[in-house]
């Protein structure tokens, strides 16, 4: 006989915490919602010309997933957005032999293009500019790449040379 006793256990349990479920909702929740004018069953008095005893109007609620939808938002952490896995920020490349006047009159190329990676293969070297696969010659915005070395690349325009190098964040500090 007692072993009959503890499956019921389990409905029991189930529905009292559905019921306590529904509990939270209509007091809890539903209280905080606040944007309900007349609670639902309350007795309004009729209007424009209606003799009739006082009639019920309902108003209608706001859906449960939406009201779960709008706490979720006001209790969710700030969003961040994280460009790459170190998040650091690509610093503009000066050689030692170019002058900082020279290097911001170069039009802020290096200062809009970033290199993450160089590829050194069979068929010929490889720079990772911005995300696109480049080899020598190519062009981006008017600039032509004319070097590629483990370190960096350099790229030509207007017979300047533009230098960028590789951002290694636990190398260059």
């Amino acid at each position: 006989m007692a072993g009959t006793n503890k499956p019921n256990l389990w409905y029991v349990g189930v529905l009292v915490l559905a019921c306590g479920a529904i509990a939270f909702d209509r007091f809890v929740v539903g209280a905080e919602a606040g944007e309900v004018d007349n609670v639902p069953g309350e007795v309004v008095p009729g209007t424009e010309g209606e003799a009739a005893a006082d009639t019920v109007q309902m108003q209608p609620r706001e859906p449960l997933g939406k009201r779960f939808a709008v706490v979720s938002d006001q209790l969710a952490p700030p969003v961040q957005r994280r460009l790459d896995g170190f998040g650091s920020v690509a610093r503009n490349s000066v050689s030692s032999g170019q002058s900082l006047e020279n290097h911001a009159a170069k039009g802020g190329f290096a200062t809009r293009h970033r290199l993450t990676a160089v590829l050194n293969q069979v068929g010929g070297d490889l720079a990772v500019v911005d995300g696109k696969l480049l080899h020598l010659g190519d062009v981006v915005e008017g600039a032509k790449l004319v070097s590629i070395s483990p370190d960096g690349v350099i790229f030509q325009a207007d017979g300047e040379f533009i230098e960028l190098t590789i951002t290694r964040p636990g190398f260059d500090r």
